[in-house]
């Protein structure tokens, strides 16, 4: 999971990874940071972009997730992200849609502005210890 949300960083077209509204002007997104971690039984994805384009960042957690399954190989997310003529898209045998993963686990946890500090460790928020142990 980690080397397939690794093809993430960089300035890529996420039209496969997202649903296109008609005001959407581009899904060109610029990826600056991808990290993937486990705590006991949960995976954290934390990406940090540009900006997002809708449920870009649900199907990019579905299919990371299919990665981690061994139901989708790291080289089919790759052309799933870079999809050409060149190559057999892997886009007509894998819905990308089908395994969007639910709004639930998703949030906002903080905008990044360019001198600002960047977050902390990745681990989830119920897992942490108060302040006072």
């Amino acid at each position: 999971m980690s080397k397939a949300a690794g093809l993430l960083i960089g300035r890529h077209d996420f039209a496969s990874f997202c649903e296109r509204r008609e005001d959407e002007r581009s899904t060109i997104v610029v990826v600056e940071r991808v990290e993937v971690a486990q705590a006991r039984d949960l995976i954290l994805v934390r990406i940090g972009a540009s900006h997002f384009v809708w449920k870009m960042v649900r199907r990019i957690v579905g299919a990371l997730v299919e990665v981690g399954r061994g139901r989708l190989a790291v080289e089919d997310f790759a052309r799933l992200l870079h999809p050409t003529s060149k190559r057999p898209s892997v886009a007509k045998s894998f819905d990308l849609a089908a395994f969007t993963a639910p709004p639930s686990g998703l949030f906002l946890e903080k905008v990044v502005y360019r001198d600002d500090e960047l977050p902390g460790k990745l681990v989830p928020i119920f897992l942490q210890q108060s302040p006072d142990g």
